[in-house]
């Protein structure tokens, strides 16, 4: 009776994995688990919840410092989360002697920490579940990365290498393809039917056959956004823009207040936070906007060339790099330069053309079905 423990990580990758456990074993019981409100523990809320979404809402060079001292202050760094962990690896281990969970599968190096510490107290009552880490970013390495779990998963080999420089031996790491959420897996082809495309626009209240850009800010919508999107409505001429801006209606009122629909201007229009963007991914032609691992990771899987305007955190440059270095995308720092790249893109050109071609060799795998098949063959050993 194995449980999942999503912890901190991406949501949408826990609920992909359960969602192919289920196909390969329906009769067993699964758990997505967040310590901090299972727990009740405070202290790791604040840690790993509201501080970074604090950390989001900084301006651009105050994060990129915060994570550039990391290698300076690493044992500080590295100290205070141990702190942290320390404090609420009692009450993880108590929960593994009440629920003996067969296996953990954290997408947070957060979560893994904390119940690697908690199987080896007495309070754990013997229980020591094998931990499988799912690394959620396309590359990048920091100490915190090493975090006990007795396998990891990668989702690039540059991830493995990073992974490999923390301190964690190779043999202990795979690498697997793209994990997307369940439901877009099934949906794939149909983001490629131009029928359904046009359909799709009529719906969402868009112009039919005008080249369409999804602006995609997260779910927390936290991120650069007006300064691109004001200077493609007063200088764009070929596309229109959707911009998903999440939980934060804030923004969704001021973008509909500072760039309305006018004769002349580009249409952008702005959508608040949608549990199923099927519809949103038939509309657009290609994805703009921040470079958080799931949304550069439905992009590739559904073709869709990228322009990143900023990334929405430090640890986000790296997807950025993976997508300019495979010849799938672009980044425009500047809004003239994503105003520039939205009119190629609408227009065609040779380099357009190229990253496209590049898009249609991705596969239709799923990096969550690979997790499954390991976790499924491990425990029935």
């Amino acid at each position: 009776m194995p449980y999942y423990a999503a912890g901190y990580g991406h949501v949408s990758f826990a609920k992909a994995l359960v969602h192919h456990l289920k196909a390969l074993r329906p009769e067993w019981e699964y758990r997505l688990f967040d310590p901090g409100k299972e727990l009740a523990d405070q202290n790791l809320d604040h840690a790993y919840v509201e501080q970074w979404r604090n950390i989001l809402a900084l301006p651009w060079i105050v994060k990129k410092s915060i994570f550039a001292l990391e290698p300076v202050f690493a044992g500080i760094y590295l100290g205070n989360h141990r702190r942290i962990v320390a404090q609420a690896t009692p009450q993880a281990a108590r929960f593994l002697a009440e629920w003996k969970p067969d296996a953990i599968v954290p997408t947070h190096w957060g979560c893994s920490h904390l119940f690697a510490a908690a199987r080896e107290l007495p309070d754990a009552q013997g229980i020591r579940p094998p931990i499988w880490y799912v690394y959620s970013e396309l590359g990048g390495h920091y100490r915190l990365l090493n975090c006990g779990a007795d396998h990891y998963f990668a989702l690039t080999a540059l991830a493995k290498e990073d992974l490999i420089s923390t301190g964690i031996e190779p043999g202990k790491i795979e690498v697997i393809d793209f994990i997307i959420q369940s439901y877009l897996q099934e949906r794939l082809s149909l983001t490629h039917d131009p029928v359904l495309r046009v359909q799709a626009r009529r719906e969402l209240g868009l112009d039919p056959e005008r080249y369409t850009v999804l602006y995609s800010l997260g779910g927390e919508g936290i991120g650069s956004a007006m300064d691109f999107l004001s200077d493609y409505y007063h200088n764009g001429k070929s596309a229109q823009i959707i911009v998903l801006t999440g939980k934060n209606n804030q923004l969704k009122k001021k973008i509909e207040r500072s760039l309305p629909y006018r004769t002349g201007r580009a249409l952008i229009r702005a959508y608040s936070f949608m549990p199923d963007l099927t519809k949103i991914f038939m509309a657009c032609d290609a994805q703009a906007g921040k470079s958080g691992t799931c949304s550069v990771m439905e992009a590739i899987k559904m073709h869709k060339p990228l322009v990143i305007c900023q990334p929405g955190a430090p640890n986000e440059e790296e997807n950025m790099k993976y997508v300019t270095s495979q010849g799938m995308g672009w980044y425009t720092p500047k809004p003239r330069m994503f105003t520039d790249m939205v009119e190629e893109l609408a227009l065609g050109s040779d380099r357009v053309s190229l990253a496209l071609g590049k898009l249609s060799q991705v596969g239709d795998g799923n990096g969550a079905a690979r997790i499954a098949e390991y976790v499924v063959k491990s425990l029935s050993k």
